[in-house]
């Protein structure tokens, strides 16, 4: 049995059929995993043995965290100024996926995104995080 706490994770009521559940990235990347498809199993071991940890994560973790939130809030926040300006989606790659969107909906987002941002920030601070690897990319 393994468990992690604080992932992010989603609810589908979609899933095909025989499928119970499905482990994300957000989930085995707290793992080195081996996938033996024949037997039918799924080895989990913890990635984070010997390394200096703050709230129970490395480095590594906090940097891509701190990384892929930043990331996410400068993407939306380009596509809400994209379709303020009035581009067209068929004229841009990024815009096409956001068809029936407007920049309401990219705004708020933006503003889900921030929060996570701030919630990670109070986590670190609470742990002691360093400042280097809460990371701004």
């Amino acid at each position: 049995t393994a468990g992690v706490e604080d992932i992010e994770g989603g609810i589908s009521e979609t899933l095909g059929p025989g499928m119970d559940g499905l482990l994300g990235g957000s989930f085995l990347n707290e793992f080195v995993y081996q996938i033996d498809g024949s037997g039918g199993r799924l080895t989990l071991t913890p990635n984070r043995e010997g390394k200096e940890l703050y709230d129970g994560r490395d480095r590594a973790w906090w940097e891509m965290k701190y990384g892929h939130y930043v990331q996410a809030i400068r993407h939306y926040r380009a596509l809400k100024g994209k379709m303020e300006r009035g581009v067209s989606p068929a004229a841009d790659n990024d815009l096409r996926a956001t068809v029936g969107m407007t920049p309401a909906d990219m705004g708020k987002i933006v503003a889900y995104y921030e929060d996570l941002l701030t919630w990670l920030e109070r986590r670190a601070a609470l742990a002691g995080t360093p400042k280097g690897w809460r990371k701004y990319p």
